[in-house]
């Protein structure tokens, strides 16, 4: 069968990829272990203001002295100054971008780090939770301390058996052991590092709200040092419906177009892809970008084009139509190109960052990242009603597309803020580049809101090979989600499954 030729490629693939580390190299901004990498933190990663007033986000950078600026995603709901106060001018929600810099012999060198704004109408708006106040801010901040520690029960001891497990939509309840007795959480700061993962409520309330992981802290009010964290990790039901990977005549469809684009890196100067337009597909309107990767041995049919037998290609097509009908997934115009690139040794290309392993089979499948950065990309944005911004732009993938995905999606965290990797990354244990240190991965938490890393129950590519990169990323303290597709192994029906979940969560 096809995918049998496909799995020898892999484990080819795979068995170089584990070789020194000389086939995944962490460019300068996503790897902390470089000594010119930059880091950037904010004070709030989440805020909620009410319309009219105004909120000074403060950022931390390392080294020192980097250049900051300032984005908002959306000027007329929050705008921000060239200093980080934020300003909220109409009920929604937005994004605020703050992004260091600084050159080193000519090269540049940065990282970025998202505030999540929600502006609420000016008013009482009876949610109970109030608008934060720079002072209130420093008040909720368990690093300050000793602040309005009066009529509070001076704290000993804080203890909480964690960590909590969620489903979308469930709720729980913190239930600390907290000393003296007479003492609660009344006499604690609270603070959630991913707060749109789930919230926790001043009476201790989880409200699990996105799939990932958030890590809450309690820390005494009136000792900042006595303090407990612990982690909240938040899945779902992510089975689809019976029919989701079935033509449906009773829905609307969307459109498969090819494609040529102009590229720096093929022969001939032109690549082809497929391009799926939702229904209803309005050039008036704006939409998210998604890049969908095949496997190996394999072109960008692939995901579209299944032939009714097993392993003869996915029903990407299908699922994306039946998403869109059910209101699950937000607009999207999803590219399908091609992950093999013939590379020539010989040829001088453009904008590399680094120079390509030599002699391995990954040789071929190393420049489509420069391809999708440089060529692909920015032609969607001119030709497409594309959204910028990395909050529109995600990237996944099947097999060998998975270690694509991985690859570009880890070395460029300020250009995806999704990234879907299906079956078999391609690093055992901790021989990659890409997560190596809590710093690296705070660095991707800061910027990536969804790692989704699926996998086949049966599938058990090169000694599970993902579930021991999950296992460290993990130890890190990664913010992903980790789901086995039960009943399945290395195949399309897998991938189909795998595309349905990611879908359902990207753009959200």
């Amino acid at each position: 069968m096809r995918h049998n030729r496909s799995l020898t490629f892999i484990a080819a693939v795979l068995s170089v990829c584990l070789l020194a580390g000389t086939v995944f190299t962490a460019s300068p901004v996503s790897s902390a272990a470089s000594k010119k990498a930059v880091t950037i933190k904010l004070n709030k990663k989440t805020i909620t203001i009410k319309k009219g007033e105004s909120f000074k986000l403060k950022a931390k950078t390392a080294p020192g002295g980097c250049k900051v600026t300032w984005k908002s995603s959306k000027k007329k709901i929050a705008s921000v100054s060239k200093k980080g106060k934020v300003t909220a001018k109409s009920a929604g929600k937005a994004k605020i971008t703050a992004a260091a810099s600084y050159k080193v012999r000519g090269k540049k060198y940065s990282a970025k780090a998202v505030c999540k704004v929600t502006v609420k109408p000016a008013g009482n708006d009876n949610t109970g939770t109030p608008a934060p106040s720079e002072t209130a801010a420093a008040t909720n901040d368990p690093q300050k301390g000793n602040d309005n520690v009066e009529n509070t029960v001076p704290v000993t001891d804080i203890n909480v058996n964690g960590p909590i497990n969620l489903k979308v939509g469930e709720t729980g309840k913190i239930q600390p052991d907290i000393l003296p007795k007479e003492a609660g959480l009344s006499d604690c700061n609270i603070s959630n590092t991913k707060d749109y993962v789930a919230s926790v409520g001043a009476d201790g309330t989880v409200t699990a709200k996105y799939p990932g992981i958030t890590v809450v802290t309690l820390a005494a009010k009136s000792n900042a040092d006595i303090k407990c964290s612990f982690r909240i990790q938040v899945t779902d039901d992510f089975a689809p419906p019976e029919g989701f990977d079935k033509e449906n005549p009773d829905i609307a469809h969307g459109t498969l177009e090819g494609i040529n684009y102009p590229s720096d890196y093929r022969d001939g100067g032109t690549a082809h892809a497929l391009a799926w337009f939702p229904p209803g597909y309005d050039t008036n309107k704006k939409y998210n970008l998604l890049f969908c990767l095949h496997g190996g041995m394999d072109n960008e049919y692939y995901w579209t084009g299944d032939k009714g037998g097993t392993n003869d290609g996915c029903s990407g097509d299908n699922v994306l139509d039946n998403l869109y009908a059910e209101g699950l997934m937000e607009d999207t115009i999803v590219v399908f190109t091609s992950g093999v690139i013939n590379y020539d040794a010989g040829k001088d290309y453009p904008n590399l960052k680094n120079d390509p392993p030599v002699g391995s089979d990954w040789i071929n499948h190393y420049l489509l990242e420069y391809e999708i950065l440089n060529n692909l990309l920015p032609y969607m944005r001119q030709e497409y009603p594309v959204m910028d911004g990395a909050e529109h732009t995600a990237i996944c993938g099947l097999s060998m597309g998975c270690g694509q995905s991985y690859e570009i999606g880890f070395k460029n965290p300020d250009v995806f803020d999704y990234i879907g990797s299906f079956s078999a990354g391609p690093f055992q244990g901790a021989n990659q580049q890409f997560v190596l240190s809590e710093e690296d991965a705070e660095v991707m938490n800061n910027t990536v809101k969804l790692f989704f890393f699926m996998t086949g129950e049966n599938d058990h590519m090169r000694d599970d090979s993902m579930r021991n990169f999950i296992k460290t990323c993990d130890g890190y303290g990664l913010n992903h989600v980790f789901y086995e597709v039960p009943k399945y192994g290395h195949e399309d029906a897998c991938w189909d499954r795998c595309l349905y979940a990611f879908m359902k969560y990207a753009f959200k």
